[in-house]
């Protein structure tokens, strides 16, 4: 839900965030597809009872790296403004199609 709502926000304002919707959709199937531990288990200490953090990698290291942040960063959003969140409310909140409907 959270990163709906984030998804939301992104679209009354995407020059406002230095990430695109690419990174939100591999962040959400991130936390099904259990490839990388940063969402197994709920708490530190059930994830330190595994040692998932030297049995897995992090989706964070993996979306950081040199080959894989262009993919994720939002070519409109210019660090050197500082933009504040503007947001249109005019405009109507629609739902994620790229997200709920990119099976059918």
């Amino acid at each position: 839900m959270f990163l709906y709502c984030v998804w939301h926000l992104y679209n009354l304002s995407p020059v406002a965030f230095e990430f695109n919707d690419k990174l939100l959709l591999f962040i959400m199937d991130s936390l099904y597809d259990s490839r990388f531990g940063t969402f197994v288990k709920d708490t530190e200490s059930e994830k330190n009872m595994m040692d998932l953090e030297s049995t897995t990698p992090s989706l964070w290291t993996f979306i950081n790296s040199p080959e894989n942040i262009g993919d994720f960063l939002n070519p409109y959003y210019d660090p050197e403004k500082h933009r504040t969140l503007s947001v249109n409310l005019d405009r109507p909140i629609g739902i994620w199609m790229e997200y709920l409907f990119r099976y059918q």
